[in-house]
């Protein structure tokens, strides 16, 4: 099992909480409909994005072309023929399409009610929005827009493909229109002010130039729902990876597979979105989306988004959300599709829920990769989703790739992972933990043999419907399928020239060559001591982690064996077992590593609150200690010889003079606060 947790700066940094403040006051403006053909070339100025972020939340990033903080959600990603994009919704309101129209009510038989999420200030805006990196995600252009909406029809959840053929063919299928999922209807008659009653639309937009313009078909609703079938009161194509088969081709171009969430309206239940039973089903298309037919009946009766990727046998497998971990099901083929016969014949199996999560039910992504791994050589299924627990506005957190083998070396079976959905519904672990914070939606593709480009939702933000970060990473494949470590994201400093983050595990682990962990021991005048306790973390210990060798990430192996020598009576640091909220008005209680103006130390946390897995020093440790608190602490090392820090010049001569910086430098005299080595002791510069 692998964990992949993050301690970035906006996490750990000095927080004045001025965003707290700016989010109750934020204001929207509604623009008018324009539709926009955004054209741009490889030669166009491309940027690096800490820490991985591609889109911003409202907190960060401002929408220059409108001087506004906009939220952004649903991330897709795709490989195109020169480079990768990475694609969101500017959610001007919030929520998804049609979530935001205003004076909606609906007119039942026995009276009319308001819809919750009626909203008369933002109206139902969203641009469909990217960015493309043409050197595997080290930097990015600005944004980009494909498709813009106005303040009574929005454009969202984008689904996708690259023609694998012709990979600057690109494909997307989105949400579109007026309506909601929840308030698309067939029985049930929805009122508003100069606005008839629609279904939820989809839209067909296409780039024929790897991305750099778009062109969109406009609406193709009455053609997918005919394709879904006539019960059909709504549906939307589940936003990420549409799958191109590598060997079915009986049209003009490799088939593509497409899960959908559908849905048909319960007349007994009032009101109509309480009454909803939604199910997932599969479409394909055999002319790069131009048409398309249904596969079989109901794939995942009681499911929602979905995903679905045909397995090395022709048939295909389908991963629903669902409530706790995934929904499963085959389509088993008993007659192949052929140009005469493009449906060929076959039925979907019975489906079964898999992987065990504790989550509240998210669209994530599945993936069948070539690897060898903890397993040995073979084919492995991954699908991303948050692990859990509940947590946040969303109730979604921890978002981890889970993983199986389901087939040997050579492309064969193991055992009827590729018939049976109950096989192939048990015996996932967890691989990868991406974030131990809130997150939710998740996308990722392959960018070369050796590398998976994962784009994912993370540090929720209650701005309407909610937002969060869209981040950008990249894994190898032995990453995730040799389980063993964890990877640790460290956040640098460029005082001390050192690397910092903070940890808190219920399991042993054993650090890399070059990084300690700390523990805070005791505090005096407005500095901290940090005690070194070894190249192991003990199990439920917080603790401070230093790295010499300034690396933005590294791994720890899970297991180890703890000195218990070197556990120090006391440890001020305690450790997350969840998020912690920060407010207006707790935020003087908590103190977490962060980067000030002149050196490392111990700050108020940002608004964005303490994620669990990380560690930080409360005020009652140093009420314990009689101290009152203060808005920072600089840190000092125990006097154990344990910091690894040498008062030796490059050539080992011994400069008597000098001080030296944390990180070895020779200097002749400080030129900042903080600590330094002379004559072999530390000096506190204030």
């Amino acid at each position: 099992m692998k964990l992949h947790l993050f301690s970035c700066l906006n996490n750990i940094g000095v927080s004045t909480m001025t965003n707290a403040r700016l989010f109750r006051n934020l204001t929207f403006l509604v623009l008018s409909l324009l539709f926009a053909v955004d054209v741009f070339a490889q030669t166009e100025e491309t940027t690096p994005l800490t820490n991985g972020v591609v889109f911003y939340s409202p907190c960060e990033h401002t929408a220059a072309e409108e001087g506004l903080y906009v939220p952004h959600r649903i991330p897709a990603i795709v490989k195109t023929r020169d480079g990768v994009i990475c694609f969101a919704d500017r959610r001007y309101a919030g929520g998804d399409v049609g979530q935001n129209k205003t004076d909606i009510t609906i007119d039942l038989s026995w009276g009319s009610i308001e819809t919750p999420w009626s909203n008369g200030t933002n109206g139902n805006r969203i641009d469909l929005m990217m960015r493309k990196s043409y050197d595997g995600g080290q930097t990015w252009t600005g944004d980009k827009r494909i498709v813009q909406g106005t303040d009574t029809y929005g454009y969202g959840d984008i689904a996708v493909v690259a023609d694998w053929e012709n990979p600057e063919n690109i494909l997307i299928m989105c949400a579109a229109g007026e309506e909601s999922f929840h308030t698309s209807h067939g029985e049930y008659r929805i009122l508003w002010t100069n606005n008839p009653a629609s279904f939820l639309g989809t839209h067909r937009i296409t780039s024929n130039d790897a991305g750099n313009t778009w062109t969109d078909h406009g609406a193709v609703t009455d053609a997918i729902y005919s394709a879904v079938g006539s019960d059909c009161d709504g549906a939307f194509f589940s936003s990420g990876k549409i799958y191109q088969s590598k060997t079915l081709k009986v049209g003009s171009h490799y088939r593509l597979y497409a899960a959908l969430c559908t849905k048909v309206n319960n007349s007994d239940a009032a009101p109509a979105l309480l009454g909803k039973t939604t199910y997932s089903v599969v479409l394909y298309s055999d002319d790069f989306g131009v048409t398309w037919n249904r596969l079989g009946g109901r794939a995942v009766t009681k499911g929602d988004e979905a995903k679905c990727e045909e397995l090395p046998n022709g048939n295909v497998v389908v991963s629903s959300r669902t409530e706790g971990g995934r929904l499963f099901n085959i389509y088993n083929f008993t007659t192949k599709p052929t140009k005469d016969n493009p449906a060929g014949a076959g039925s979907w199996g019975t489906a079964t829920e898999g992987i065990d999560a504790n989550d509240q039910g998210t669209n994530g992504e599945l993936l069948l990769i070539k690897a060898v791994g903890k397993d040995g050589e073979g084919l492995y299924a991954l699908q991303s989703m948050p692990a859990g627990p509940s947590s946040g506005g969303t109730g979604r957190s921890n978002l981890a790739i889970f993983y199986k083998k389901i087939g040997d070396e050579d492309g064969n079976a193991i055992g009827d992972n590729y018939t049976n959905p109950a096989t192939f519904a048990s015996g996932w672990e967890e691989a990868i933990r991406v974030s131990n914070t809130t997150s939710a939606y998740s996308s990722m593709a392959m960018l070369d043999e050796k590398t998976i480009g994962f784009v994912y939702e993370e540090d929720y933000i209650g701005l309407g419907a909610g937002a969060y970060d869209i981040k950008f990473k990249k894994f190898s494949i032995e990453e995730i399928v040799e389980p063993g470590s964890m990877l640790k994201t460290m956040a640098q400093s460029d005082c001390e020239n050192y690397s910092w983050a903070t940890f808190f595990f219920d399991q042993n682990m054993t650090l890399p060559e070059g990084v300690t962990a700390y523990v805070a021991t005791e505090i005096v005048d407005r500095t901290i001591t940090i005690k070194a306790i070894g190249n192991v973390v003990p199990e439920n210990t917080p603790v401070i982690l230093i790295d010499r060798q300034d690396r933005p990430t590294i791994y720890l192996t899970y297991g180890g064996t703890f000195d218990e020598s070197r556990r120090p009576e006391t440890n001020g640091l305690v450790g997350a077992t969840e998020k912690i909220e920060i407010t207006d008005n707790n935020y003087k209680n908590y103190y977490v590593v962060g980067h000030g103006s002149r050196h490392v130390g111990l700050y108020y946390p940002s608004n964005r609150g303490i994620a669990s897995g990380l560690a930080y020093y409360p005020l009652t440790s140093l009420q314990a200690q009689g101290v009152s608190g203060k808005s920072s602490y600089g840190f000092v090392f125990d006097d154990s010889g344990t910091t690894g820090i040498s008062s030796a010049n490059a050539d080992g001569a011994h400069k008597i003079d000098a001080y030296y910086t944390l990180s070895g430098q020779a200097v002749e005299q400080p030129l900042h606060k903080g600590v330094y080595i002379k004559n072999g002791k530390k000096v506190i510069i204030k």
